[in-house]
């Protein structure tokens, strides 16, 4: 029996393929540093791109492979010499998701996983704290909302990456109600999304 949802797994995993590949990118602009001499800096060797974002990628990628490598193994996945690369490795969780939902540790897969997902994304975008009446007034609201609307709300948010696909799967399984408007739209309460979404990480 799956330990985990095999579609929050792939979900979240295409997600952190996403984020690495924007990291990746990051890494390789130079820091901007603030200028503490007044003299002209003389000519020399420049620092390799933004450490910041350099040190992220490897802490977080070697977290990864271990976990990774681990559970195709498991699963009797060989990878190839150019499948060790952070991105690639999101892509085969994601590709062979429901096998390794049913591993007894898949849970925990997960959990890293997520983890992963919020430290770059606050490497590479700090987030602005949203005050805490807006998220109030979002759970005390009862206005039904599309999937995609409700989504780009719930993620402004509370800061937690959620899609309208995330939001129709839940819905059909039942994790959250599924209401029909009067043009026969799915939608959605906002309250019931946030909740699910706090209590899955």
């Amino acid at each position: 029996m799956p330990t985990c949802d095999d579609h929050t797994l792939r979900h979240t995993a295409r997600n952190l393929a996403a984020a690495y590949t924007t990291l990746n990118t990051l890494k390789h602009t130079p820091a901007t540093q603030p200028e503490i001499r007044t003299m002209k800096p003389t000519p020399g060797p420049q620092t390799p791109g933004n450490w910041l974002y350099v040190c992220t990628y490897l802490e977080q990628e070697t977290r990864l492979r271990e976990v990774t490598f681990e559970a195709l193994a498991t699963i009797g996945v060989k990878l190839a010499d150019d499948d060790v690369a952070a991105p690639r490795l999101c892509q085969l969780i994601a590709f062979h998701s429901q096998a390794i939902s049913e591993l007894n540790w898949a849970s925990d897969l997960l959990e890293e996983l997520r983890g992963q997902s919020r430290i770059i994304a606050l490497r590479c975008a700090p987030r602005e704290k949203v005050p805490a009446r807006y998220l109030a007034r979002a759970q005390a609201s009862k206005q039904l909302f599309t999937a995609a609307h409700a989504a780009k709300i719930v993620t402004a948010i509370t800061g937690t990456p959620v899609d309208r696909k995330q939001i129709t799967y839940w819905g059909r399984a039942g994790y959250i109600t599924t209401h029909t408007d009067s043009h026969g739209k799915a939608c959605y309460n906002l309250n019931e999304i946030i909740t699910h979404s706090q209590t899955s990480e």
